[in-house]
């Protein structure tokens, strides 16, 4: 749920402001009712509501979203129903932002065992090893398939739940590459709660090598610790 304190406080500050999810335990139907409240407060405040979208269709929206956020089984879900509702706002600071949540929901939804081991980019709509392929996945690698999902299909269907301003998907798909530069990466986190945890901790992974050879091979799954120690140290001094 929504920590209502933190969303008060916000109510006074910044309609811009990134909202939060705290774990509860067995939350109510009215407690959940109370979040969206809360929200559609706060939205209420916000200057960019209705850049994209009409009084009509946030409103029907809100309306959508607390059916489904009420009838969600879990805090996973809950995160997954309100990141997308939010990306249809089409503002880049509206979103559940990963560093603003307690300890017990950072725990619960983003240091999970189920970030594929490697770094890459998306080019042309290709999912392109760029690191940490090892010996069977070299540099420039294409990713042909993971669990049996084509790359494209998986892209497309986290698409939703990025967060920018306006139409820059460009921005959205960014945001959807593993480059080692954020210690919570967006792909990471919303990969592991759409896909879930592979069978037996192990992904397998269908690709094409720069030098042909189509290969399969079985990656175990990273959790955020180890995805943390693979970082990029880059310098940003100078012009």
């Amino acid at each position: 749920m929504i920590d209502r304190r933190q969303m008060l406080a916000a109510l006074g500050a910044t309609a811009a402001m990134p909202f939060a999810v705290r774990a509860a335990d067995a939350p109510t139907a009215t407690d959940l009712k109370g979040d969206i409240a809360i929200l559609r407060a706060a939205l209420s405040l916000h200057p960019g509501l209705y850049r994209y979208n009409t009084p009509v269709q946030i409103d029907a929206r809100i309306t959508q979203l607390e059916r489904a956020f009420v009838a969600a089984p879990g805090l996973a879900e809950r995160y997954l129903i309100l990141s997308r509702f939010l990306a249809t706002i089409r503002c880049g600071h509206s979103y559940c932002n990963f560093f603003n949540q307690t300890k017990a929901v950072a725990s619960g939804l983003f240091d999970r065992p189920t970030r594929l081991p490697f770094h890459f980019r998306w080019i042309d709509g290709a999912m392109v090893v760029t690191d940490h392929g090892g010996p069977d996945l070299p540099r420039g690698s294409e990713v042909l398939a993971i669990d049996g999902v084509r790359p494209r299909e998986m892209l497309a269907r986290l698409l939703p739940y990025a967060r920018a301003d306006g139409h820059n998907d460009a921005k959205r798909v960014s945001l959807l590459e593993v480059r080692g530069d954020d210690t919570i990466e967006f792909f990471d986190l919303f990969h592991g709660l759409e896909f879930g945890q592979p069978r037996d901790g192990v992904h397998r992974i269908a690709a094409r090598r720069p030098d042909g050879r189509q290969i399969t091979v079985d990656l175990p799954a990273i959790g955020l610790g180890q995805r943390r120690a693979q970082m990029v140290e880059r310098d940003y001094r100078g012009d």
